[in-house]
């Protein structure tokens, strides 16, 4: 084990990017936390404290594959000792997270069946005010529905709005089926929370579908993948595809998934023209990464000055998405 073990939980939540401070608990079992700097980065750390006190692990999620975890230890004991001791403690994590992410995916199943499809923009909130149409998957459910389906979750939402159920899906092996693991709920007023204990990696949301294996290996697939639903519905609803062309759009849920989820869609359609659709600011790295990985392109949406002050006039913030640069288009 290569890994460097740090002497306190402060250093290693520093070296991964997590807040110490919003994990309460102090048992044995794995608790949420928060990412440090990200305001939806809520819950999305966890931090597992060894018995005795002696350690722990934080995970941040967030973070690219290799760099999610680090490890703490401050008891005593020889170097070997305490190296197969954490090699012990992440395998039980990683049964714990498999049977907590089976679960997930049954319940992710049976919320998505309870929920109706969308037959236009008028029926929610979050699609009017951003002016994207509904789409094939993307679902909807009231907050009381939602509540009574997940009785024991403190769900952030009002019992009388209309949520979009947006399913993640993974494509782990390319000649099989995608498979359910989880869901994404957005309320009327843009606030979005994951299926607890869901799996998330690679996981992504083809908000009208995919080709089917067997015609995977068309050359004339165009697969355009972008962070959020809005974003990519926004490029989708306004797309012309080329003569033969078949253009599907991808929802990869953060800047993160952008690489995993390009690389997944990658092997299963290995002819397709991939386009990531990338924003500009935080996330711009992933998205560059992610088409290089993809053997794809990427495009960022271009703001004038003149625009991004009518903007910032509008919302309080800089335009940074490209449904941001629509929305801009009818400002200047």
């Amino acid at each position: 084990m290569t890994r460097k073990i740090f002497r306190s939980l402060a250093e290693a939540c520093e070296a991964v990017g997590v807040d110490p401070y919003s994990c309460q608990a102090t048992s044995r079992r794995w608790s949420p936390a928060d990412v440090l700097g990200d305001p939806h980065g809520k819950g999305d750390a966890r931090i597992h404290f060894f018995e005795a006190d002696k350690g722990g692990i934080v995970w941040n999620w967030k973070k690219s594959d290799g760099e999610q975890y680090a490890v703490f230890f401050n008891g005593e004991g020889k170097s070997r000792e305490i190296k197969q001791h954490i090699r012990q403690e992440i395998a039980s994590f990683n049964l714990t997270l498999s049977a907590e992410q089976e679960a997930a995916r049954k319940l992710a199943r049976r919320v998505y069946n309870c929920s109706d499809t969308i037959s236009e923009r008028a029926q929610q909130a979050y699609l009017q005010r951003k002016r994207v149409n509904p789409a094939r998957f993307v679902r909807i459910i009231t907050g009381f529905r939602l509540s009574a389906l997940l009785p024991n979750w403190d769900l952030p939402f009002n019992q009388a709005e209309n949520l979009l159920v947006l399913p993640a899906v993974s494509s782990d092996d390319a000649d099989k089926p995608l498979k359910l693991w989880s869901l994404q709920f957005i309320s009327e007023n843009g606030t979005k929370r994951f299926l607890r204990q869901g799996r998330m990696r690679g996981c992504f949301c083809p908000i009208d579908g995919l080709p089917a294996c067997p015609s995977r290996f068309c050359p004339h697939i165009h697969l355009v993948i972008g962070e959020g639903f809005a974003t990519v519905q926004s490029v989708m609803q306004r797309y012309t595809p080329q003569v033969n062309e078949r253009a599907f759009g991808v929802v990869a849920f953060s800047c993160h998934g952008l690489v995993r989820v390009g690389q997944s869609l990658r092997e299963r359609y290995p002819n397709a023209l991939i386009t990531i659709l990338g924003d500009v600011g935080n996330g711009c790295e992933q998205a560059k990464q992610a088409a290089i990985l993809a053997n794809g392109k990427v495009f960022f949406p271009e703001f004038t000055q003149e625009q991004v002050d009518v903007f910032r006039d509008v919302h309080g913030k800089d335009p940074t998405d490209w449904n941001d640069y629509y929305e801009v288009l009818q400002y200047v």
